[in-house]
C-alpha cells in the first residue's frame, strides 16, 4: 500500500467518522456524558480513529476487541500528549459513541466494544501516566508543558527545544 493510498484512505475513514460524529452529538449518548468529557469528545474520537489506523492497522469495519484494547491501552497513552482529563475521557466517550453506534446498526459489534472500553477506565489513565512507556516525542511534550511552555506558541517551542537539547549535551 502506497503511503499516498493511505493518506486517502484515512481520508476517507475521518470523513465517514465525522459524519457519525456529527449524528452523535445530537444523541442521548453524548448528552449523559459529562461537559469535560463532550469538550474532549471531538479529540478523543479522531485520535482513537487516526491511532487506530496508523498504528494498530484497522479501519472502524475492523474495530475489534483485542483493537480497541491495544489502541486505548498502549498507544493513546503512549504518543498522545494530553492533558489527564483527555485520558478521563477516553473510556467514557469511546463508551457512548460505540454504543450510539450499535443502537444506529453502524458498527454491528459496537455494543461489545462499549463494553470492552467501559471496563478500561483505570488502565487507561494509568497508562497514560506512566513515563516510562511515553515515546520520545511525547517525553518531550509533555516536559515542555511541565515546564510551563505553551507548545502552541513555536517561538516559546523552539526556545525550550534548545535548553532541553543542551542538557544532553556533555
Amino acid at each position: 500500500m502506497s503511503e499516498e493510498y493511505g493518506e486517502q484512505e484515512l481520508e476517507a475513514i475521518h470523513q465517514q467518522v465525522d459524519g457519525w460524529f456529527d449524528e452523535f452529538i445530537k444523541s442521548p449518548q453524548y448528552e449523559r456524558l459529562t461537559e469535560t468529557q463532550k469538550d474532549e469528545a471531538p479529540g478523543v474520537i479522531r485520535l482513537f480513529v487516526e491511532y487506530s489506523y496508523n498504528y494498530v492497522g484497522v479501519a472502524p469495519a475492523g474495530w475489534g476487541r483485542r483493537q480497541v484494547i491495544e489502541c486505548c491501552v498502549e498507544v493513546l497513552p503512549r504518543k498522545v500528549s494530553g492533558e489527564l482529563t483527555f485520558f478521563q475521557a477516553v473510556a467514557p466517550v469511546l463508551a457512548a459513541f460505540f454504543t450510539f453506534l450499535a443502537e444506529k446498526a453502524l458498527l454491528r459489534n459496537g455494543a461489545a466494544l462499549a463494553e470492552t472500553v467501559a471496563g478500561l477506565d483505570r488502565e487507561i489513565v494509568a497508562a497514560s501516566q506512566d513515563t516510562r512507556d511515553w515515546g520520545p516525542a511525547k517525553a518531550f511534550m509533555m516536559a515542555a508543558q511541565q515546564a510551563g511552555v505553551d507548545v502552541r506558541d513555536q517561538r516559546a517551542l523552539n526556545q525550550f527545544t534548545e535548553e532541553y537539547n543542551q542538557r544532553f549535551i556533555p
